[in-house]
């Protein structure tokens, strides 16, 4: 009698890789159907560095400051050597003061809350202060075993005095303008109906905040907003079933495009070093 094979694993999505898929749909078969990696860029590391730095800053029950705390922590800003040998001198400079600058907004951005809690009479003192203003939840990550979903909330908070609960995204990105794309209310939307999955209701909101001008942007959450969520994600779960390229079209976005093309180089560069080979 033959064993059956065992079928194939269900893709595990994410608010990211949901977001892919509607930017460009090839993009995301070469990232999460073949999993090839993108090159190291100094873009994500600055990301991921200033969401650490914020992250470690609330780890503590009293105050600290911010400004003090984040001149320490950039003394472990290294970025590897795949990335730098790509950089000029005046982008590597560049980009330093670009991460320094960020965390000291998000410092004078925090350090006013404090004072201005304080100046309210809110906060008996300074530490009060901090244990009322910092995220109840820094970096949550959220799997949602019903739609094979994982994601990290950057912070959850709640304002004690209404009851009122938030989700943030904290991003590091070039946008100014007084607008959430698109492409943030749907990430923002699924972090809602994750935290509705572990927590049983939803946050009253969900925003955005952009951490280069210290401006955060609120979108009420509401029954229609995450049903929207929902119905993205089986979507791209039915969308994903199929394993043929042809199914995946390159899209319009040109970031999508520039990526896709790099993907195509790089398959053809193996496809000719098996034919070498043979």
């Amino acid at each position: 009698m033959r064993s059956k094979k065992p079928g194939r694993k269900q893709l595990r999505l994410s608010p990211s890789s949901i977001n892919t898929y509607f930017q460009s749909p090839r993009l995301f078969y070469y990232k999460y159907i073949l999993k090839l990696q993108t090159p190291p860029s100094i873009h994500l590391y600055k990301g991921t560095f200033v969401h650490s730095a914020i992250e470690k800053l609330f780890m503590t029950t009293h105050y600290r400051p911010p400004k003090v705390y984040f001149q320490n922590y950039l003394k472990r800003y290294n970025v590897p050597h795949a990335i730098l040998k790509r950089m000029t001198e005046e982008e590597i400079k560049h980009h330093r003061y670009e991460t320094e600058k960020i965390l000291e907004n998000f410092a004078d951005y925090f350090d006013r809350k404090i004072e201005m809690v304080m100046l309210e009479g809110k906060a008996k003192g300074i530490n009060h202060a901090w244990n009322l203003i910092k995220p109840r939840l820094r970096e949550h990550k959220i799997f949602d075993k019903k739609r094979n979903v994982v994601g990290i909330i950057d912070a959850i908070e709640e304002n004690i005095f209404d009851k009122i609960s938030y989700i943030i995204d904290y991003k590091t990105s070039k946008l100014y303008k007084h607008t959430v794309p698109k492409d943030y209310i749907r990430q923002i939307s699924i972090y809602a109906y994750l935290f509705e999955r572990q927590f049983g209701k939803l946050p009253d909101f969900a925003g955005v905040h952009y951490l280069r001008y210290g401006e955060v942007f609120l979108v009420p959450i509401t029954e229609e907003i995450v049903q929207q969520a929902k119905d993205d994600i089986d979507l791209i779960r039915e969308k994903c079933k199929s394993r043929n390229i042809e199914d995946y079209p390159i899209g319009d976005n040109t970031w999508g495009i520039r990526d896709c093309e790099y993907f195509e180089k790089k398959l053809a560069g193996k496809r000719n070093e098996r034919e070498t080979e043979s």
